[in-house]
């Protein structure tokens, strides 16, 4: 892609995640909501195998009842049950640095795969804002 390319690609992402009612909070409550009429529109039928969750910005200084643990939180998923995405991300922004972590069904992909993976998104994000901030 060229810069033109990922100046327009952000700028129509960033707009479409604008018009996200609530920035996403309770967006998928609509099925909850309205059953009937939810499991009518085709968006709910769909079975996604992967899973992106950011969960924005977070500052250290949450006051002196809260902080960050030092220890690792381990698997999300127990590995006796299936796993409801193959793949599954989570991002966030702590304390200005972006924390991404790569989850995934051992059943369906080997450790290196996830690995290989997670260096290839990180060279393209580092790729991307190199572009941007040249900007």
């Amino acid at each position: 892609m060229t810069t033109t390319d990922w100046q327009e690609a952000i700028h129509k992402v960033t707009e479409t995640l604008r018009k996200v009612p609530n920035k996403g909070i309770g967006y998928s409550i609509l099925k909850y909501l309205a059953p009937s009429k939810a499991s009518q529109l085709p968006c709910f039928k769909l079975q996604p195998e992967i899973s992106f969750n950011y969960h924005g910005r977070v500052n250290q200084s949450l006051g002196t009842q809260f902080k960050q643990s030092v220890h690792m939180i381990g698997n999300s998923f127990s590995d006796k049950f299936p796993v409801p995405f193959t793949l599954y991300i989570n991002a966030i922004v702590l304390d200005g640095e972006l924390q991404v972590r790569f989850g995934y069904s051992r059943l369906m992909y080997r450790k290196e795969t996830i690995q290989l993976l997670s260096e290839q998104f990180r060279e393209q994000l580092m790729r991307n804002v190199i572009t941007v901030v040249a900007q």
